[in-house]
């Protein structure tokens, strides 16, 4: 899943709000049941306790108040009396507001208090009962002992009622505590079991974005030092298209045209070399093939300044021998300004239909004329069929039918034959022969036999030439979307063939 880091950051800044808001509402919700605890601890136990403590307090006030009455009327206000039975009625009802409150929300201390309350109903009489000794006359001290006799069994049932009340509501206070402290302590530990949990959750996700954004520049970095040390074929793993991931393409991209603007440079490097190379064999041999025939020019033209006075047939030799060099002079200044042509002659190839027998017949006839008696060649041409025709340009086709037909005259043998064939072949394409029967061509020789300036054992040798006419010839022949070889074995002769498309 493709995720920009941005994103990443954002989702890590979004989950750490949402772990902040639910620690929040935990909080919340946590302080929500400690007030709920304590208000309930409030209104309910603390409220029955407080209830039950005042009735007990006002009933042991008015069995005093009722006893000094017995004993003394006129020292107690039957007033006091009617007020102390008000506010037991006001506790009372109290008491019974906190039962309600306990019953509603299902409280443990319900049933106990409901108990209690069924208990205290003895004392419903007990206004009845006030008022009948407000207004008895005692004068008998018989029947003030028995008043206060009752008053006392009063207080006593009263006595024991209330200790039991608030023995009950002293336990339930306490429970209501500890359940307080208990949701205090539950509270706290889950207030702390989140943030624990969101810590490990953000930290979780801090080191999970941090390693996926470290590990690919890392990686980044390796494969720097790596092509730094000039190690062109590392590249970088894009598992995920982020910013990194980009940042990782467009490096292996940048990497890739390093790599290949090096083996530019090495190719153009090379070619230099070779250039260079080839610049060296070129003046070497042109040094040595002008200076023969320039050396005869100049040699026989010196004979006759200096006025020797030959016969005329040593004047005609000599005459023959200028001319000869002039000629060779001529053929390999040709041969330099073909091979200068030769990239503007490729460009403007236009391919036609040629008739094979007409031109082969035609580049041998200007052969046997311009090299007459050279070792006493023999040329058969077995090309006879006018109806086979080629894809080729003329001139072009010319030139690498006389350059082959020509080195075979010139490295055969002395009464050797040239022959001239062609067949057609599986592939749509016609392949013309020129086999001689001269001295053939080692292994180790074939290989160079089309590359510039090279011509093998004759460097030095009195065969004329620079050594460019069969790499003219491969180049004419594959721009005509053709192919060019040689096949030869030493002291079996030679066959040079090319192949062009049929028309």
């Amino acid at each position: 899943m493709n995720i920009k880091i941005s994103h990443k950051l954002l989702i890590l800044c979004m989950i750490f709000g949402i772990a902040m808001t639910i620690i929040g509402y935990i909080g919340v919700n946590n302080l929500n049941s400690i007030g709920h605890a304590f208000n309930y601890l409030h209104k309910d136990p603390l409220l029955a306790l407080r209830a039950g403590e005042k009735m007990s307090s006002y009933h042991a006030y008015l069995s005093s108040k009722l006893t000094n009455y017995i004993r003394s009327q006129e020292s107690v206000s039957k007033n006091e009396i009617q007020t102390l039975l008000t506010k037991i009625d006001a506790e009372l009802a109290n008491y019974k507001d906190a039962y309600n409150t306990a019953k509603a929300a299902d409280e443990p201390c319900a049933p106990n208090m409901e108990k209690w309350i069924t208990k205290y109903s003895i004392f419903n009489n007990q206004n009845a009962f006030v008022n009948k000794i407000l207004t008895t006359e005692t004068t008998d001290s018989n029947n003030k002992n028995e008043i206060l006799q009752e008053i006392n069994e009063f207080q006593n049932q009263a006595f024991l009622l209330f200790s039991e009340l608030i023995e009950i509501e002293e336990e339930e206070v306490e429970e209501k505590k500890n359940s307080v402290n208990q949701i205090i302590s539950n509270a706290n530990n889950a207030t702390i079991l989140a943030i624990a949990i969101s810590l490990i959750l953000i930290a979780l996700l801090s080191f999970l974005i941090v390693r996926s954004i470290s590990i690919p520049i890392n990686n980044l970095k390796k494969t720097s030092i790596e092509i730094g040390k000039g190690n062109f074929d590392t590249s970088i793993d894009v598992k995920i298209e982020d910013e990194l991931g980009l940042l990782a393409i467009a490096f292996n991209r940048m990497a890739k045209q390093l790599k290949e603007s090096q083996q530019n440079l090495l190719k153009a490097t090379i070619k230099a070399e070779n250039a260079n190379q080839a610049k060296s064999q070129f003046l070497e041999i042109m040094s040595h093939e002008l200076r023969t025939p320039l050396n005869a020019i100049l040699g026989f033209s010196q004979l006759m300044e200096m006025q020797v006075t030959p016969n005329s047939s040593e004047r005609q030799e000599w005459s023959g021998y200028i001319l000869d060099a002039g000629n060779h002079l001529l053929d390999i200044i040709n041969q330099a300004l073909s091979l200068s042509h030769i990239e503007s002659k490729i460009q403007n190839i236009n391919t036609q239909s040629l008739c094979v027998a007409n031109i082969s017949r035609e580049c041998i006839t200007r052969i046997l004329t311009t090299m007459v008696n050279i070792n006493q060649i023999t040329i058969d041409n077995t090309i006879t069929d006018t109806t086979l025709m080629v894809k080729a340009d003329e001139q072009c086709f010319r030139q690498v039918l006389i350059n082959l037909i020509t080195n075979a005259v010139k490295f055969n043998r002395e009464h050797g034959r040239v022959i001239v064939s062609c067949f057609i072949k599986s592939d749509n394409k016609l392949r013309i022969e020129i086999k001689d029967t001269g001295l053939g061509i080692s292994k180790e020789n074939l290989s160079l036999m089309f590359t510039p300036f090279e011509r093998l054992d004759q460097k030095q040798g009195t065969i004329s030439g620079i050594g460019v006419g069969l790499h003219i010839s491969k180049q004419l022949i594959e721009a005509m979307n053709g192919s060019i070889g040689v096949e030869s074995e030493p002291a079996s002769g030679s066959i040079f063939w090319f192949e062009l498309p049929l028309a």
